[in-house]
């Protein structure tokens, strides 16, 4: 297998962390630099560059572009056209956008998947986290399962609380991830201030730079100030260190208004914790369609409310997802193998 990427790529601590124990699996091709800012049209017809001298080095491979939302309409209007493509779209259209500009990006993803798809481009759609029934499909469209595989044991669970020092005299909340503007990591503490903050603690498990958390900081001071606790483990957690990090704690909070799968509510279901969230409706969808908790709109009064809800919930049984290898077949078919 090849994995054909930009130059910058490979000097990413992700790559170490996530691709490189597949080094001596896959050859690797160095696509350049594709930096060029935000995204565009110019970025777009670079990739498709890209691409087109790959297919000639490689004329029998079959190629597979992750995050193909902005490729989809210029790769419509390509004057090449790839039998030996899957695209792989992150966020599929929704089926109504309020708002001029996300209705009309919708209607333009609409119509270059179906251009593309006439062209024999295979377009496939990620979908949330799902249960291990394929075929799978998604807003009508053929889809891959969000993967969802836990590596925590009870014993990295119990060693990761201890050493976060998480009592269990408190309800803990755990935002994870990258930890950026978009997670609301400051609703999230206005939130659990009006629960009663004295009882909670707030786990922050991720990378965060000082901008942001610089920008939160009144907002965790005042819930340290009102009894909670606060807690930072700010670093690139491995894949158990994240796993156990989640399982650990009472309630997973989500808050954000981007549409599209969450990897961190699929693993917080499949461990059998409550998630709160709030913000995007694609979460709605995910928090009935999995029993996973509660959902509200993105304010800190009625994500408090969804923080109760999703606290009292009685225990359930953790939800068995489709993992890895489900995700590979469904995207590479199963006459592809996967190293």
């Amino acid at each position: 297998m090849i994995l054909a990427t930009s130059s910058e790529t490979f000097d990413a601590q992700e790559f170490d962390a996530h691709i490189g124990v597949l080094a001596e699996k896959l050859e690797f091709i160095d696509l350049g630099s594709l930096t060029l800012g935000r995204p565009g049209w110019d970025y777009q017809r670079k990739l498709l560059k890209q691409i087109d001298a790959v297919a000639v080095d490689y004329p029998t491979a079959d190629i597979v572009v992750l995050e193909g939302d902005k490729l989809v309409v210029p790769l419509a209007l390509h004057r090449k056209s790839y039998s030996r493509m899957t695209v792989l779209v992150m966020r599929a259209p929704a089926p109504g956008m309020s708002g001029f500009l996300s209705g009309l990006n919708n209607l333009l993803k609409r119509v270059g998947i179906a251009i593309s798809r006439k062209r024999s481009v295979n377009i496939k759609v990620l979908a949330p986290a799902m249960r291990a029934t394929p075929p799978y499909s998604f807003r009508g469209y053929p889809a891959v399962p969000d993967p969802v595989e836990l590596t925590a044991t009870s014993e990295s669970i119990e060693t990761y609380r201890s050493e976060m020092k998480l009592d269990r005299a408190r309800v803990w909340v755990g935002v994870f991830g990258n930890i950026t503007p978009r997670k609301n990591l400051d609703l999230v503490a206005e939130a659990i201030m009006k629960c009663g903050g004295k009882d909670f603690g707030l786990l922050v498990a991720g990378k965060i730079g000082n901008d942001e958390r610089n920008r939160c900081d009144s907002s965790l001071q005042r819930l340290k100030k009102a009894g909670g606790a606060v807690v930072f483990d700010t670093r690139l957690l491995t894949d158990r260190e994240l796993d156990s990090a989640i399982a650990a704690v009472d309630v997973v909070a989500i808050a954000h208004s981007s549409e599209g799968p969450s990897g961190i509510l699929g693993k917080a279901a499949a461990s059998g914790v409550s998630v709160a969230a709030a913000g995007a409706l694609s979460l709605k969808e995910d928090i009935e369609r999995l029993d996973a908790g509660a959902w509200s709109p993105l304010s800190s009064q009625a994500f408090a409310k969804a923080l109760q809800q999703a606290n009292s919930r009685s225990f359930v049984d953790s939800v068995e997802l489709a993992d890895g290898p489900a995700f590979a077949s469904a995207l590479l078919g199963s006459n592809m193998s996967v190293p």
